[in-house]
């Protein structure tokens, strides 16, 4: 089974900021403007895939004595995607489930969105204890919502844009984590790292697009798992393609890591994580009696629906960049009969997953 996929973006930085005097700024921090356009192909067992998007906006960096503050916001974030090839068997497939039905289908997405960093210290690589925060969010297609008696229908009741339905939906996530610096040199540390997603759907679309979905596992997310591999809760909702395509509208994850000096500047880590994703609504499976079979998040069995992994790594830390290799063994696994791994399984083909990374993961 391969998968194929290359994508080219171009962007335009102008030290100004569209719109404002210079004048309009104080102490020198005059954001930049950007224009930003890309295409990417993908091609899958499954389909083929072209997404085309193009964002305006603005970023700036405060960088004051004990703390590093840098930002985005764009207020037009424009994409589109369109559906090439897709197998018989694929679509007879999606065909059963509206849910993933909508997930692959044509599209457009239009709306404003930004994010924040805030941090002890601009460095990439701090070699001080240090914490940060960070966080996103998205809105997309309230505007265009408010010209929908003049816009058609499709056979579904969207309402096209340019003869594509128009998504909309809201969409947020924040980061924290603290790395402590530890033994005499600060060679050893100590990092934590929270993630918590959520986006919902509504008015024109009933589900948000699998771009905008959350996800868990690869080299910096539940490394036991490679990516879009765990979820949503315990179900493998997506779980009929060849290479793994499994989301939610939540996610919830916790990662801790131990890291330690070997050799020259040769480091290794211990780590351990929990994590996973939910759907929060699906108007095609409202009726169902045990949502969380589903994917559902519920407060009587998230808890229960955690990935749990441990792992060990090794790390090439030569300042400017870090290579990461990453060995990460399953524990608990809530899309198996009998959740919970024994030692013997970790090393068995579907109990671990070998990660390649280029920096920390957080």
């Amino acid at each position: 089974v391969t998968s194929n996929e290359f994508g080219i973006t171009v962007s335009l930085n102008l030290p100004r900021f569209l719109g404002l005097p210079y004048s309009a700024f104080k102490d020198g921090n005059i954001p930049r403007t950007e224009f930003k356009a890309s295409f990417n192909y993908q091609s899958r067992p499954e389909y083929s895939r072209r997404i085309t998007a193009f964002n305006y906006g603005y970023n700036g960096i405060l960088n004051r004595s004990g703390e590093y503050f840098s930002y985005k916001f764009y207020p037009l974030k424009l994409s589109t995607v369109k559906m090439g090839r897709m197998s018989d068997e694929f679509i007879e497939q999606i065909a059963r489930n509206p849910m993933i039905w909508y997930s692959y289908s044509n599209h457009i997405d239009a709306g404003v969105g930004g994010n924040i960093y805030l941090s002890d210290t601009p460095q990439t690589n701090p070699k001080e204890t240090y914490k940060y925060l960070k966080a996103s969010m998205s809105l997309s297609g309230n505007l265009i919502s408010a010209f929908n008696k003049l816009l058609p229908l499709n056979d579904l009741g969207e309402r096209l844009l340019f003869g594509l339905p128009y998504s909309q939906y809201a969409r947020a996530e924040i980061q924290l984590g603290k790395t402590w610096r530890l033994g005499e040199e600060r060679r050893g540390a100590f990092a934590a790292h929270f993630v918590l997603g959520i986006g919902k759907a509504y008015g024109n679309s009933s589900m948000m697009p699998y771009e905008e979905q959350f996800f868990c596992g690869g080299a910096n997310s539940m490394r036991a798992w490679q990516a879009r591999s765990l979820g949503p809760g315990k179900s493998s909702t997506f779980g009929i393609f060849a290479i793994p395509s499994q989301t939610g509208d939540l996610k919830l994850e916790l990662d801790t890591e131990y890291r330690f000096p070997l050799f020259w500047k040769l480091h290794g880590a211990i780590f351990a994580e929990a994590g996973n994703v939910w759907l929060i609504s699906n108007p095609f499976e409202e009726t169902a009696t045990h949502k969380e079979d589903f994917g559902y998040f519920t407060f009587k069995s998230f808890y229960r629906e955690f990935g749990i992994d441990w792992g060990v790594g090794l790390r090439l830390d030569i300042d400017l960049i870090v290579l990461r290799l990453d060995a990460g063994f399953k524990i608990h696994d809530p899309l198996l009969e009998e959740p919970w791994l024994k030692p013997a399984q970790w090393f068995r083909a579907g109990g671990y997953g070998i990660q390649f990374g280029v920096g920390y993961p957080f």
